[in-house]
């Protein structure tokens, strides 16, 4: 009774649907993102830069600038309002760079900081691809608390064109190496016939 629960929980926590693709300017940022800062012909001002805990940028420079909950293009207005008083016509260019966390049967499992617009496609690859043993038909994607399977064989141009959020966690699931000749067929075609030659034996002996 209680496996039947735990199996039915797991089935309801996981979906084959689809999340909604979330359009960039709609994402917002969260500790733990990355914003690389470029402004032109000025190295000093520029570089990535986490996003704190408090929800700031993790410098001594930038640590006035908000950006949790903000968007990439309000961020970068926030920057523009910070460098006026510091530079004249400031060239700024402000992107995000999402930790997403590749695991399983990759051939170089780790999170990856992943510009907006990347897909799960796209972050697998960056992984070194998947292994021989990757099964490619359900790979796993854990978003907001949420798990969805991608069924690759299905769904391959929108699996390409998924595009990664922060914090998410995709798993490449493993091929079953089960084989009914070799595990199971196999094995008992030998035990069968050292139990008929044991038994042959002991005829003999009887004799």
């Amino acid at each position: 009774m209680i496996l039947c629960q735990l199996l039915t929980s797991c089935a309801a926590a996981r979906s084959t649907v689809l999340p909604e693709p979330a359009s960039v300017e709609s994402q917002v940022l969260r500790p733990g993102d990355l914003l690389r800062i470029q402004v032109w012909r000025e190295p000093e001002y520029s570089g990535d830069f986490l996003i704190g805990v408090d929800g700031r940028l993790v410098h001594p420079l930038y640590r006035a600038v908000p950006a949790e909950g903000l968007s990439v293009s309000e961020v970068r207005g926030e920057v523009e309002e910070f460098l006026s008083g510091y530079l004249a016509g400031a060239q700024i260019i402000v992107e995000a760079l999402y930790p997403v966390s590749v695991a399983g049967e990759v051939r170089q499992p780790a999170v990856y900081r992943m510009e907006r617009g990347a897909t799960v496609a796209e972050a697998v690859a960056m992984a070194g691809g998947p292994t021989v043993l990757a099964k490619l038909d359900e790979v796993v994607l854990v978003r907001g608390g949420a798990q969805y399977t991608l069924r690759l064989g299905e769904e391959v141009v929108t699996f390409g064109q998924l595009p990664v959020l922060s914090g998410d966690q995709i798993v490449l699931s493993r091929q079953s190496t089960f084989n009914l000749w070799r595990d199971v067929i196999g094995p008992v075609s030998t035990l069968a016939a050292l139990i008929l030659s044991a038994i042959r034996i002991g005829e003999s002996t009887d004799r």
